[in-house]
């Protein structure tokens, strides 16, 4: 499958495990945005076709779970895919994230590219 347009936001604050991930999900056929904060994530969303959103929850200006609360309210859950990055601590907003409309998680330290990329393809298979 073409998976070139598709777009997937990346949302995460560390710019090693962003250039990583977007160079993998580019490697793979896929279009990625980047987004270091939840701010810069809701104008992306606002402003471009995004199929996909992997977003981290510790981030800056808004965290993951306020972007979340966001885009339930203004109805973009469901339509709009939502995974989350979490570290291992996080599993607490984890949970809220999921109940909040999220599909799913991957945590960080344990989840490998090739993961993420085999979750990301089967969701558009």
């Amino acid at each position: 499958m073409i998976y070139s347009k598709k777009n997937i936001l990346l949302v995460e604050d560390d710019p090693l495990i962003r250039k990583i991930l977007s160079d993998e999900l580019a490697a793979n056929g896929f279009a990625v945005e980047e987004a270091a904060d939840g701010e810069a994530c809701l104008e992306a969303i606002e402003s471009k076709k995004i199929d996909l959103v992997l977003l981290d929850i510790m981030i800056p200006k808004k965290d993951g779970i306020a972007v979340l609360r966001e885009l339930k309210q203004t109805g973009k859950i469901p339509q709009l895919p939502v995974y989350i990055l979490s570290a291992l601590s996080d599993m607490e907003k984890v949970a809220e994230g999921i109940a909040l409309g999220a599909r799913g998680y991957f945590v960080k330290q344990e989840s490998g590219r090739e993961e993420i990329i085999k979750a990301v393809r089967a969701l558009f298979d």
